[in-house]
């Protein structure tokens, strides 16, 4: 990205390609990762598939439980701010003067400075620990992204219905 202006879900993309990348490498033909819950409300379990918001209520769907060793995980609510273009803040949980206080030390930097710091600041999504639940909510919702999707990584397959 170097001195390079594209639009920010190719650079959010870019970023999260190439965490994926160092992590996995890159099968030959991939363009896209799969997206995948790890962790829902701070939880690492099987979905209740007896809850609404899975889909269009009486739409038949599946949900797949996979092996999880080849995905990079990533906050949801951090990749927000990635794909909004946004700075994710040094201090998400704290009073709204040091918020102000941060948010003054940025808008005071010029903007190539500004970007390299928005950039950086972007490798928080990845701090994501299952389990672990911050203050600001951020740990609560952790995504899985990974290439390709194996048969072989399948370990359960369930159809269900939206409610």
């Amino acid at each position: 990205m170097d001195g390079v202006v594209c639009h920010p879900l190719r650079k959010a993309y870019g970023l999260l390609a190439g965490r994926m990348e160092e992590k996995t490498g890159k099968p030959e033909g991939a363009s896209y990762p799969w997206w995948a819950w790890h962790t829902r409300r701070g939880k690492h379990a099987k979905p209740d598939l007896r809850e609404a918001g899975y889909g269009q209520r009486g739409e038949k769907l599946v949900c797949l439980e996979l092996l999880d060793e080849e995905v990079v995980l990533s906050d949801f609510d951090l990749w927000w701010y990635c794909i909004s273009d946004l700075r994710i803040p040094d201090i998400l949980d704290s009073d709204e003067a040091e918020m102000e206080k941060e948010e003054a030390w940025y808008k005071s930097l010029g903007q190539e400075e500004q970007e390299c710091v928005k950039l950086k600041s972007w490798e928080a999504m990845f701090d994501a620990e299952p389990g672990v639940e911050d203050p600001d909510g951020t740990g609560s919702w952790i995504q899985a992204t990974f290439w390709e999707l194996r048969l072989a990584e399948v370990r359960k397959v369930v159809y269900f219905t939206a409610k």
